[in-house]
Formats: C-alpha cells, sequence, structure tokens
C-alpha cells in the first residue's frame, strides 16, 4: 500500500483537494437537506393543524345535531380537492360519525405525527385534533395529509444535490489535477535541473521568468546554482592547485587518519623511503616500518626520534618540534622531520608528517668550506711567496741580478694570484646567476673555434693547432664569449699537459638514433701526460689538478667553469684518458 508521503506533489494535489471539496458539499448537502426538511415539516404540519382546526369547527354543529349527512358530504369534497388521504369524525364516545378517504384507515388506530420521518413511514402525515364547546370535547377529527409528492421532492432534490455535488468533485478534482500538473511540471524542471548541475558540475539554468512563487523559486535557484557553480570552480582550482603543490613538492608529506591509517602520501615522500607500492589505506605500524628499514640507528637523535614516534599516541610528544634524522647506507640522507597536530574530525585528518631533505643542503655546505678552505690554501702559496720575496727584495745585500729574479717571481706569483681570484669571481657569478645574464645567439661553430685559434698563442718549439670540420655543421644557440672561453681553456690545458707535439680539434655534426636530436661535436684531442680513472673522475672537481707538483700552470677551476658553462647551454662534456698516451675532451651541443 502507497503510504501518503510516498505520493507524488500531483496526487497528493488531487487527493487534498477533492477531500476538502468533498466535506464541504457533504456539509452543504446534509445542511441543505435538514433545512428543507424542517421547512416541509412546518409546512405540514401548519397545514394539517389549520385544516383539522377548520374540520373541528365544521363539524361541531353536526355533532351537537348529529347531522351525519352534512358532515360526510363537507368532508368528501374536502378530501377529494385538498390533498387528504382521509377524514375521520369521532363521537364524544370514540365511535365513527362519518368518514372520507381511504377505508384502510377507517379502522385503523391513529397516532398523531410529529415530524415527516414519522410520516414517512404510511406516507400519510397523520393529526389529531379533538373537537371541543365550552371546553367539553364531544368528539374529534383524525385527518391524513399525504406526504408523498412532498417526498418525492426531497428525494428529487437530494438526488440533484448529490449529481451537483458529484460533478463539482469532479470539476475540482479535474482543476486539481490541471493545477498539480502545472504545479509539478514546473517543479519537474526545477528538480531535472538540480540533478544535471549535480551530474555535471556545469551551470543549466531553469529559464522560469514567471513572477509567481515557483517562478521565483526557480530564478533564485538559478543564481544559486550559478553562484555554487563559481564556488565549485574556485575549490576545484582550489583544490587542483594543492593537489599539484602536494604531488610536485620535494617535500615528503604523509597524512594520518584519526583512526591511524594512512590517507595518503605524495610522490616525494615515496621516493625519499624507496617504496613504490601504494600505502594509502596501510596502518601507522607499517609508516614505522618504512622507517625503521630506513634509519641510521647509529645516530642517536634518529634513533630517539623513532623510540618516539614508535606508537600512535607517540605524534603528540614529537609535534611541534623539528627533528634531523639520518638514513643509512646506500639511500643516504639527512632529513628535517616536524609534525603537525591537526584533528579534524570533518575531513577526518589526525597528523601530517613533513620530510624536508637536507642531504643536498649538507653536502653544499661541505663543499662551501672544502671550497673557502682550498681557495685560502691556493690564495695564500702565492701570497706568502710575493710577501717572502718582497722582503728579500728590499733587503739592501741583495745585487742587482738577484732583484731582477725576485722581480720576476713575484710578478709571476701576482700573475696567479691575479687569475685564482677571476676565476673564483667566474665560479661565484655562475652559481648565483646561472645563464641568466647569457647572451645566447644562433652562432657559427667554426667562427668560435676560428677565433680560438687566432687568439691563443702556441708555445715555444710546439706544433700548432690541427683543426677538421665536417660539412654541414650549421649554427648552435649558444652565448659566443662563453664557448670561446670553454674552448680556450681546453686547448689551453691540452697544450700545458702534453710536452711534444700539437693539439688536434675535430668539429662534426652529430645525430642520435634513439631520441634522434642532432648538434654539434667539438673534439680537443692531445698527446700528453693523460690521467688515470681515478683522476679523470675528479677532473670536474673545484681545485683539483693533474699534476699537484705545480709545476704545471693553473688554479684547478677551469675544468669546473667548462662543466658549468656547458652544462648551463643544456650541452654534455665527456673526458676520455688513458695514463701516458693523451687525452681527449668531447663537447656536445644540441640543436
Amino acid at each position: 500500500m502507497i503510504k501518503f508521503k510516498d505520493m507524488s506533489f500531483k496526487i497528493k494535489t488531487i487527493l487534498g483537494v477533492a477531500f476538502i471539496e468533498s466535506i464541504l458539499l457533504a456539509i452543504i448537502y446534509f445542511t441543505s437537506i435538514n433545512s428543507l426538511n424542517e421547512t416541509n415539516e412546518n409546512q405540514i404540519k401548519s397545514r394539517s393543524n389549520e385544516t383539522s382546526s377548520l374540520i373541528a369547527l365544521w363539524v361541531r354543529n353536526g355533532l351537537l345535531t348529529y347531522d351525519v349527512g352534512n358532515t360526510e358530504h363537507f368532508i368528501d369534497s374536502l378530501v377529494q380537492s385538498d390533498g387528504l388521504v382521509y377524514v375521520h369524525i369521532k363521537n364524544d364516545e370514540g365511535k365513527t360519525f362519518a368518514f372520507a378517504g381511504d377505508k384502510k384507515y377507517l379502522t385503523t388506530s391513529v397516532e398523531q405525527d410529529y415530524t415527516l420521518e414519522q410520516a414517512n413511514r404510511d406516507g400519510v402525515f397523520d393529526t389529531v385534533k379533538p373537537v371541543m364547546v365550552d371546553d367539553i370535547e364531544i368528539g374529534q377529527v383524525e385527518l391524513g395529509l399525504s406526504v408523498e409528492k412532498l417526498s418525492t421532492f426531497i428525494d428529487d432534490v437530494s438526488h440533484r444535490i448529490k449529481v451537483i455535488a458529484i460533478v463539482e468533485v469532479f470539476l475540482s478534482a479535474l482543476f486539481s489535477f490541471f493545477l498539480g500538473w502545472v504545479l509539478t511540471r514546473r517543479l519537474g524542471q526545477l528538480k531535472e535541473v538540480a540533478i544535471k548541475v549535480k551530474n555535471t558540475g556545469n551551470l543549466v539554468k531553469i529559464g522560469d521568468h514567471a513572477n509567481d512563487e515557483i517562478g521565483m523559486v526557480s530564478q533564485a535557484f538559478d543564481q544559486m546554482s550559478a553562484s555554487l557553480i563559481k564556488t565549485q570552480i574556485k575549490l576545484k582550482s582550489n583544490s587542483m592547485k594543492l593537489e599539484e603543490i602536494f604531488n610536485n613538492t620535494k617535500d615528503g608529506m604523509i597524512v594520518f587518519s584519526l583512526d591511524g591509517t594512512i590517507l595518503t602520501v605524495n610522490p616525494a615522500f615515496m621516493n625519499l623511503v624507496n617504496c613504490y607500492k601504494s600505502v594509502e589505506g596501510a596502518t601507522y605500524e607499517s609508516f614505522v616500518e618504512m622507517i625503521r628499514k630506513e634509519i641510521d640507528f647509529d645516530d642517536y637523535e634518529s634513533v630517539k626520534w623513532l623510540r618516539l614516534i614508535d606508537t600512535f599516541k607517540g605524534i603528540e610528544d614529537v609535534s611541534n618540534d623539528n627533528w634531523k634524522i639520518r638514513f643509512a647506507k646506500p639511500n643516504t640522507r639527512l632529513l628535517n622531520v616536524s609534525q603537525k597536530i591537526i584533528n579534524d574530525t570533518e575531513t577526518q585528518i589526525h597528523s601530517i608528517f613533513f620530510f624536508t631533505d637536507l642531504t643536498k643542503t649538507e653536502e653544499v655546505e661541505r663543499l662551501k668550506s672544502e671550497f673557502l678552505a682550498h681557495a685560502a690554501h691556493e690564495l695564500r702559496t702565492p701570497l706568502s711567496s710575493v710577501q717572502g720575496f718582497s722582503e728579500l727584495l728590499i733587503a739592501p745585500t741583495v745585487s742587482d741580478d738577484m732583484r731582477v729574479e725576485l722581480a720576476t717571481i713575484i710578478n709571476t706569483q701576482s700573475q696567479r694570484v691575479v687569475a685564482l681570484v677571476g676565476d673564483l669571481l667566474d665560479v661565484s657569478k655562475i652559481e648565483t646567476e646561472g645563464a641568466q645574464n647569457f647572451d645566447f645567439q644562433q652562432v657559427l661553430v667554426v667562427d668560435i673555434v676560428d677565433k680560438v685559434i687566432r687568439a691563443f698563442a702556441i708555445p715555444e718549439g710546439r706544433e700548432t693547432i690541427s683543426v677538421k670540420y665536417s660539412n654541414d655543421l650549421g649554427t648552435v644557440n649558444v652565448d659566443f664569449n662563453r664557448i670561446y672561453q670553454v674552448l680556450l681553456n681546453l686547448v689551453s690545458n691540452a697544450y700545458k699537459y702534453s710536452s711534444i707535439g700539437g693539439v688536434n680539434v675535430f668539429v662534426e655534426h652529430f645525430e642520435t638514433e634513439v631520441e634522434n636530436n642532432t648538434g654539434v661535436e667539438i673534439r680537443v684531442v692531445d698527446s700528453g701526460i693523460g690521467m688515470t680513472e681515478e683522476q679523470v673522475s675528479h677532473v670536474f672537481d673545484k681545485f683539483w689538478r693533474a699534476d699537484m707538483s705545480g709545476e704545471i700552470p693553473g688554479t684547478g677551476l677551469g675544468m669546473s667553469i667548462v662543466k658549468d658553462i656547458i652544462e648551463l647551454h643544456s650541452g654534455t662534456i665527456e673526458v676520455n684518458s688513458e695514463l701516458g698516451r693523451g687525452t681527449e675532451v668531447v663537447v656536445k651541443f644540441y640543436r
């Protein structure tokens, strides 16, 4: 059975209006019938009373004189002409004196009727009236008025009212149906649009501009829908931004729910702990186990932190504190770990762990310290020489020839200091500015190589530079002066670290088969002292030199600067060397 609350609005409207209309019509019907009955009952009472009084007055003399003939003639004329069913005149002994009308009432005991309901039992309204003379009853008049026509009239009126009521209910139901259809059709449009907005998330307008209540609701819905869509777009945009930040930040993040399970993690955290399977939904204990596998148990602070967070409740003991923990080999890392307690029942977020990788920062600090130590050492050596030889130079006992020799040494060491300071400034500028101030242009590599050959001073007694170009070299997008600096340094090193012969430079076009890349390759080849594999691995380290004796001049920064410049051009540099056979440096620029 369908419950009323489960019915449609249209059916509820029809039933509601029909029910109210039925109640009202029922009240009208019964009120009308009762009023009609009362009116007719009063009329019939009045008529019967008047008729019986009139007859009693007329038959009084007949009873006194015992004039039966005239009496019967009188009442017979009344029965025939006045709608009376019968008239029965009785004397003071209760015996029949005269009678006219339906004979069955001659022997029937008659009782006074007071209501139409009593009269409707036999269709006759019975009235008994005494005949009085000087307050003495000399007889009585019994008469019956027919109520059949009245009953038929009342029934006919009742039937008409019922028909009218039925038609009224039908018309009301029909109007209710039409009204419900109009209302539900517009409400249905509102419902359909609401579902579309919900399912698609797109702005859909109803377009109902009527001034009635539903129209106003529809217009308010359109405004609300537009506002919600704008808000949704903003929220979605912000959510995407946050998700993008969460997924691409270098800091590892792991979020725990109120029950201790892992809600979400970002790729940075997965990389930090070398985990490549999904851990969302895993327990807090599994997180602790992941950390335990990586932690360096030789580091006191790391072990202390691990002991504090061993249980889920332990997070509160380390919240709002920063801890530096270390991972053991081979995943050696220094991490700064912080925890934030959220305890949000709406998002079910309990806490968030943040892991910042300080490994490179620590390495940079270490290299910075080493760099400063090397720089101080490299500067102290020539400056000490300048100081010592300058003191000898001013001594009065020094000969003129010795003064010239000392001045030459001081000049050489001064040039070394200037070169070292220049290289230090170059390293600092490249590391801080990168390629920001590079002047990139489409340049012919041939022009750069030719300038290097013209500008480089060939050492005395050495062969000139041999250059070989391939066809179709074209241009590359580089900073002319910086690449000139690179090639000049490579050619200078090739001559410094080879005592005989010349230097060969090969400039060729290349094309890779795998990635279909093209570009220009420059190879600088010498037949000098060469290097071991161990030495080659350090060739780009700052202040490292293949000749540690100091006989070959240099700052130890040249190859480091060369590598930085090449990489800022998105190029590559490779060193191939064999001890005692020479060295080949290969530089590639990609188009």
